[in-house]
């Protein structure tokens, strides 16, 4: 507390009052400087369990990655915004070992979200790397925020496999999320980088393809580039980030999440990636909110994850049989309580009803009714028979519409005999040639008008 400050507690009007007391009684005031020594030995700002001190030569890379993703850098001052206390250690921890320096009293987690480090020489370091490090137009224009020098990831281009690893794994763990998608009772697990400046997208890109991560481009009308994040959906690619360390070790899930706040990004992801591969099946009928608070639980409760594996987790050839039984049941079930009030529903109806299709399951309609336990061997209503119709009584037909002065075309004889015209003449041609009349070549054009008419 300074002297002023106690002036005004004690109701004193100036704080040399307060001096002049502290004389009287014999107390030393502090040396200029020794609170600040005091207050940054009370940080103690160590280095998280994973710092890789063998990559030292590069952590001036390592800090340039941090603030192209969740910081800045204006004029000496670079800031990392982000709530997260590891990645805050870490990057205060880098600036310690390469530039002797940490982040001021005032300026380490500001409102817990933001550390701050001003320096000259680091500064100049950093943009020798990257010219400009602001990654949105801010005040200016889109057309005139490309004129400027771009933030840029060249300096990893000729790096070694290590620290593009170790860039890569900062970068997602600041900008990168997991969660999971569902697709009816199964979940697929999904990794997003975000990131809306399309040239250090596209370098990102080829940095993930580069170590074995195969990513796709997301766009949005909302970002003022036109262009969001990475997604990785692919199996292989999401085990691949696992091989590398996943995100950095103890780095939490923020509140943007609905529902998985303050859980480690590493447990959530080997979680959902172990679902995908034991083929996890939730129970049918949850919500996707009853799913996610299910997977929270497996992640808090270890003794949960068991029971909820046992009920769900089946061997892949026995889920599938089981749930074809169930189907078939369900449909059989349907067409009994159908007939039962009257009605015998079509193929058609059954299919988008169950969104299956009735051949994997029956073979065809008559099977389906058959094992429904209904005589279909004599019902009409159930099966059409085809009427009885032979050549001979086309011929008549358009042999008799000729005498009447009228040339019948191949769609006239389908909708009268309800037929299909191709079962008994290869061609209409054909069929008035048995009929021993000629043919009017003029009706091949009408017959195209109708048909693209009918189209139409």
């Amino acid at each position: 507390m300074s002297l002023s400050q106690v002036a005004k507690e004690l109701q004193l009007k100036t704080p040399s009052a307060v001096q002049k007391i502290l004389q009287f009684y014999g107390i030393k005031r502090r040396p200029h400087g020794e609170g600040t020594r005091l207050l940054h030995k009370h940080l103690d700002i160590k280095p998280p369990k994973c710092f890789p001190f063998h990559l030292k030569d590069n952590f001036h890379k390592l800090i340039a990655v941090f603030l192209l993703t969740d910081g800045n850098l204006n004029g000496n001052c670079m800031r990392l915004i982000c709530t997260d206390k590891i990645l805050q250690a870490y990057f205060a921890s880098l600036f310690t070992q390469r530039f002797k320096l940490k982040p001021s009293t005032k300026g380490y987690m500001q409102r817990g979200k933001d550390s701050s480090i001003n320096s000259t020489v680091a500064a100049k370091e950093l943009r020798l790397l990257s010219p400009n490090y602001t990654t949105y137009p801010r005040s200016k224009t889109k057309k005139e925020y490309p004129e400027d020098p771009q933030p840029t990831l060249a300096f990893l281009e000729n790096e070694n496999e290590e620290i593009i690893i170790e860039s890569i794994r900062i970068a997602m763990s600041c900008e990168g999320s997991i969660y999971p998608e569902f697709v009816r009772d199964v979940v697929y697990p999904t990794l997003q980088f975000s990131c809306a400046h399309p040239g250090l997208l596209k370098q990102w890109q080829k940095l993930f393809k580069r170590i074995g991560i195969n990513t796709f481009l997301l766009r949005s009308k909302k970002t003022w580039s036109g262009v969001k994040s990475l997604g990785i959906k692919e199996l292989k690619s999401i085990k691949r980030f696992i091989e590398i360390g996943g995100f950095i070790e103890g780095v939490e899930i923020t509140g943007k999440s609905t529902y998985y706040e303050g859980i480690q990004k590493n447990d959530l992801l080997k979680l959902l990636v172990r679902m995908r591969e034991e083929s996890f099946y939730f129970p049918r009928g949850l919500s996707n909110k009853q799913k996610n608070e299910m997977i929270r639980k497996m992640i808090e409760n270890s003794s949960k994850k068991e029971k909820y594996w046992k009920e769900c987790v089946e061997k892949p050839e026995i889920r599938v049989e089981n749930k074809k039984k169930k189907i078939r049941s369900e449909i059989l079930e349907f067409i009994r309580s159908e007939i039962a009030n009257g009605y015998f529903p079509t193929r058609n109806e059954i299919e988008e009803r169950f969104k299956v299709s009735l051949v994997n399951y029956f073979g065809n309609k008559t099977n389906a009714y058959r094992e429904a336990g209904l005589k279909v061997e004599n019902d009409r209503r159930i099966i059409r028979k085809p009427r009885p119709l032979t050549r001979d009584k086309i011929v008549a037909f358009i042999r008799g519409e000729v005498q009447k002065g009228h040339f019948v075309t191949r769609e006239e004889i389908e909708r009268t005999f309800g037929i299909c015209f191709s079962l008994y003449f290869p061609s209409i041609l054909d069929a008035y040639d048995t009929a021993e009349v000629k043919y009017p070549r003029s009706l091949d054009r009408i017959s195209k008008l109708r048909r693209n008419t009918l189209s139409c």
